[in-house]
């Protein structure tokens, strides 16, 4: 047997917008790409200590916590971080 479907109270959709399309605040950027933690320590040659020490000092960009576990950097904001400092960090070569 059929299930019945009641109607919902909305306004019917009928191909135009009232102020043009509906558009997506970030269509034509480039979409922002996460990293985790293990692929931050693959990056740069700190600690995941120091990273915290540096975070907690305003001297490292804060990460986005994506779990009660689990967080993750803004690639772009860990690149302009590292661009910053040519030749500074120890260990890896900031060159490429």
């Amino acid at each position: 047997m059929p299930v019945e479907r009641q109607a919902i109270n909305a306004p019917a959709f009928h191909g135009d917008w009232p102020h043009g399309s509906p558009r997506d605040p970030t269509e034509g950027q480039m979409p922002q790409r996460l990293i985790s933690m293990k692929q931050l320590l693959e990056r740069i040659p700190l600690s995941k200590t120091e990273i915290y020490r540096r975070i907690n000092g305003g001297n490292f960009p804060k990460p986005i916590r994506l779990g009660k576990n689990r967080i993750a950097f803004l690639e772009t904001e860990v690149e302009a971080w590292i661009s910053e400092r040519p030749g500074t960090l120890p260990g890896k070569s900031n060159v490429g």
